[in-house]
């Protein structure tokens, strides 16, 4: 009787498999499905990298002086920075208890001015500066200070415009950043430094006459333009939209007369 043959094992396949048209252990149909897998996976790779490239070079193109944020409107670089918010300083220098709103710098933006009549800003600026009386003529952008709670508008109600200018000049717009820096002289930077500050007096207020070293004091205080929105959509949360939300304490011993608690802008 013939000898029963035992099945090879895998091993034994293995090596008895035919090794014609196979190449560095694989087969050409191998070969080409790695190929694939290799090119799919570099190009995806490739591609992702060039879109954040262009991702890049599209936000930070344009003039060096405009900040990115501010160069475009499109899904991949949306304008951020669109109108101007307030800043605060301690201004005691022009009076002993005085506060200095300042308008922060947005490159190229001009207000479009309100005109005094209109009764939104009217009421505003009545309710503010009750005692204050404006020229009609006067083109500014106006900024209304009031206090947050009842309790601050009584310690702040007798509260004067220093000068009695209410806002910031045609003088303070457009901002330029650096541009401003490198071409104007000391005086037209001094000129527009002023332009762009509005100081209040609290020295006849019961905050300065009754001062409470422990005693915060908060105000809003927000701006008026036509192309200014008063939204909480472009504003913190609880915070004052085109404006700033300003925490301070008077202290009569103290070197500097009003000093800062805390201060949120928008």
């Amino acid at each position: 009787m013939p000898e029963k043959k035992e099945a090879p094992t895998k091993g034994q396949e293995k090596k008895e498999a035919p090794t014609k048209g196979v190449f560095i252990g694989r087969t050409p149909l191998q070969w080409a499905q790695l190929f694939i897998f290799i090119l799919l996976t570099w190009g995806f790779l490739a591609a992702f990298s060039l879109s954040c490239w262009a991702c890049f070079t599209a936000i930070t193109r344009g003039d060096p002086d405009v900040p990115y944020w501010r160069r475009h409107t499109s899904i991949v670089s949306p304008a951020v920075f669109t109108q101007p918010g307030l800043h605060y300083e301690n201004a005691s220098d022009e009076c002993q208890y005085c506060l200095g709103i300042s308008v922060n710098c947005v490159i190229d933006w001009t207000p479009d001015y309100m005109k005094l009549s209109e009764s939104d800003l009217k009421d505003a600026l009545k309710d503010a500066y009750p005692e204050a009386a404006y020229s009609s003529g006067a083109i500014l952008m106006y900024v209304t200070c009031k206090g947050k709670t009842k309790s601050d508008q009584e310690k702040i109600g007798g509260v004067k415009v220093y000068n009695g200018k209410p806002g910031f000049g045609s003088d303070a717009f457009p901002c330029r950043g650096n541009q401003e820096n490198n071409d104007d002289d000391k005086e037209t930077k001094k000129k527009r430094k002023k332009a762009r500050m509005m100081v209040l007096d609290f020295t006849d207020t019961k905050a300065v006459k009754n001062a409470d070293p422990e005693t915060v004091i908060t105000i809003d205080c927000r701006s008026w333009a036509k192309n200014v929105i008063d939204d909480s959509t472009v504003a913190y949360k609880g915070l004052p939209g085109a404006g700033a939300r300003i925490l301070f304490k008077v202290d009569k011993k103290a070197d500097q007369k009003i000093s800062e608690a805390t201060l949120n802008s928008t």
